[in-house]
């Protein structure tokens, strides 16, 4: 089924990107300062975050990410602990070159949709540092039109706000009228498919299968591999 689409967003660690978390280097951290927490308890610190988004003040120069996940393990958060949880995440990144992390094919989809004129965008809730340096290296940040990162507007995938601010940014930046609906979000999690709610159309990329039958808002489309999304647009 193809549908009249102008603008495909997609999501960028986990759908673009391998985000590449090693949870286990974060507890070696921790554990080294005797503190003892699972990859469970590590998962609900930085839900706490989400659920608290609009009341931390990101800094790109600090590790404020980290310093909250202490905070919401019920650790006093020092800076010092903070940036060497942060080094674990950075240790990872580098032994991965762009093109080892970017899912398959996605690079081929991406160049697709720009040679056939749609308009490209990004909103994700990833690192902004590493998401953009990971789209520079492959030279295909030239093909996005706007990308907005979560940490820069202060607002997370948990609202359909992201996917409101993107629409009028995109189009007071290029000077276009775009509907909702002739907007594609992909991603690979339910937030990405809260662009609904403003009336954007969503494809959930879910090349394990997963099961989402539990899926408080379900997705127009499925793919397991990107190049479905040819039969799509």
């Amino acid at each position: 089924m193809r549908a009249n689409f102008k603008c495909v967003i997609f999501d960028l660690g986990d759908t673009l990107f391998n985000s590449g978390i090693n949870w286990d280097k974060e507890l070696k951290v921790l554990r080294e300062y005797d503190l003892k927490f699972s990859i469970s308890d590590l998962e609900k610190a930085k839900m706490k975050i989400w659920e608290n988004w609009k009341k931390i003040k990101f800094n790109k120069e600090k590790p404020v990410w980290e310093y909250y996940t202490l905070k919401f393990l019920g650790v006093k958060p020092s800076w010092k602990l903070a940036e060497q949880i942060k080094e674990t995440f950075l240790e990872t990144a580098k032994k991965f070159t762009a093109a080892e992390r970017a899912n398959p094919n996605a690079l081929e989809i991406v160049k697709w949709l720009a040679k056939k004129g749609y308009y490209l965008g990004i909103i994700s809730d990833a690192y902004t540092k590493h998401g953009k340096k990971w789209l520079s290296e492959l030279g295909i940040d030239k093909h996005f039109h706007h990308i907005s990162i979560s940490c820069e507007i202060h607002y997370q995938k948990d609202s359909q706000k992201p996917f409101d601010l993107f629409l009028k940014k995109i189009c007071k930046k290029h000077k276009i009228k775009l509907k909702p609906e002739e907007c594609l979000m992909i991603g690979d999690r339910q937030g990405d498919l809260r662009g609904k709610l403003i009336g954007m159309k969503t494809c959930l990329y879910n090349p394990k299968e997963k099961d989402i039958s539990n899926y408080k808002i379900q997705p127009d489309f499925v793919i397991k591999d990107f190049r479905e999304i040819k039969k799509i647009v």
